[in-house]
């Protein structure tokens, strides 16, 4: 960013108006821009009736508050279009370039009033629709206001297609990467249903999990009023989402003296013990850090503790109980109608089948390396991500112009 656009931010982040620029209410934007309202702009409307039951298959995008799940084989609009969630789920904008069916959960634009199709999409994802939420009981997108708010644009259609075009290029590094650790992670998933599957049974063992540790409980005794300052605590979806505990994500909760609690160390294994789903029962996370305070475990979790690292390593263990096998007998294991939970006295009873200590490390190596290389492409997207973000905040109001942009990189 060159010397001249800093100044400009920092004069606009002081509210002088920069030369070339001029004010409506809180906005400072270039003189050759116009403010209009969104109406004016790309007027949105309620897309159009279609049950699940009168969905016929075929090749036409069906746009919901969420996104495409279903193809028609009719279309009610002719693409490029900009869709976005009127009910539900609100504030997620869609660019399609297709012929589309926006469905009545949706608002679509009718008209680009001349405007750029794919300038009006990253307009509406600028502005925060959410914002316009109704304030009833279903989150609703109010159209009315959402028409009324005023913002202003370039009026030239080749400089709003140069800001699509910019943005767009950094979308597509974005798919990209993304693409790229589906890729990843499907090879990943591959090299677990090789490694973790016994090639010669002769060389791997039957292990009971009674025989290799003990359970123990997360927090008890516990109020609302107790949580929020305090003590560190692991939470559920920590455990949930990451096969390595993340000790950057944690809740607290107040404990009072001399109060017994059951504290985490390395090589412990947590498991969810209750869901909405048999899928999500049983889910783990081993800690693989030397840790130096005390943490606690929230309540709807287990803690496991091996009795030794003789027999199986807890590197080992991040990957053998999120593999397959062991996933299915934790789904088997699962016991409700609503809500499932997960017995600890059974869970005892399971079985492991394991290698050698030499050959548990040589895997773990292997799919621990793999990990690493998703986790990279996944702060890399971030990181783009983020940047995207501050580039739209710039180029959406005009305090970097195209070609600066362009020049400035």
């Amino acid at each position: 960013m060159n010397q001249e656009i800093k100044d400009r931010i920092e004069q606009i982040r002081q509210e002088i108006i920069p030369a070339g620029y001029k004010q409506y209410r809180n906005d400072i934007f270039p003189s050759d821009w116009e403010v209009k309202q969104l109406k004016d702009i790309a007027p949105l409307q309620r897309g159009f009736d279609l049950p699940a039951s009168k969905v016929n298959i075929g090749d036409t995008p069906v746009c919901y508050s969420n996104g495409i799940s279903r193809y028609h084989n009719e279309y009610k609009v002719e693409g490029p279009g900009v869709v976005t969630g009127r009910s539900g789920t609100i504030g997620n904008v869609f660019y399609i370039t297709d012929n589309f069916w926006p469905h009545n959960t949706t608002l679509w634009v009718t008209d680009f009033k001349r405007n750029v199709e794919k300038f009006v999409y990253y307009l509406y994802k600028y502005i925060k629709l959410e914002r316009f939420h109704a304030g009833t009981g279903v989150p609703t997108l109010n159209r009315n206001d959402v028409h009324m708010h005023k913002i202003p644009i370039p009026n030239k259609v080749d400089e709003q297609q140069k800001i699509a075009d910019i943005l767009s290029t950094w979308d597509r590094a974005i798919e990209l990467k993304e693409s790229l650790i589906k890729e990843k992670e499907e090879q990943k998933k591959g090299l677990m249903q090789e490694l973790l599957t016994p090639v010669n049974s002769n060389q791997w063992f039957k292990l009971k999990l009674r025989d290799l540790g003990k359970t123990y409980n997360g927090l008890t005794g516990k109020t609302r009023k107790d949580f929020g300052t305090g003590k560190k605590f692991i939470t559920f979806k920590n455990i949930f989402d990451n096969s390595k505990l993340n000790l950057n994500v944690f809740d607290r909760v107040l404990l009072k003296e001399g109060e017994k609690q059951n504290m985490i160390k390395y090589g412990d294994v947590f498991f969810t013990t209750s869901s909405e789903t048999p899928h999500e029962v049983g889910m783990s996370s081993v800690l693989l850090d030397e840790i130096e305070e005390d943490i606690y475990l929230n309540s709807f979790c287990f803690g496991f503790r091996l009795s030794s690292f003789e027999e199986v390593l807890p590197e080992f263990l991040r990957y053998c109980l999120r593999g397959d096998s062991f996933r299915y007998e934790m789904m088997r294991l699962a016991q409700g109608s609503t809500r499932f939970n997960l017995s600890k006295t059974e869970f005892l009873k399971t079985t492991l089948e394991v290698p050698s200590i030499s050959q548990q490390h040589r895997i773990a190596k292997i799919l621990s390396t793999a990990d690493q290389e998703i986790d990279l492409l996944k702060r890399e997207v971030a990181k783009l991500k983020e940047q995207k973000k501050g580039l739209m905040q710039l180029l959406l109001t005009g305090i970097v112009r195209v070609k600066e942009a362009v020049t400035s990189g």
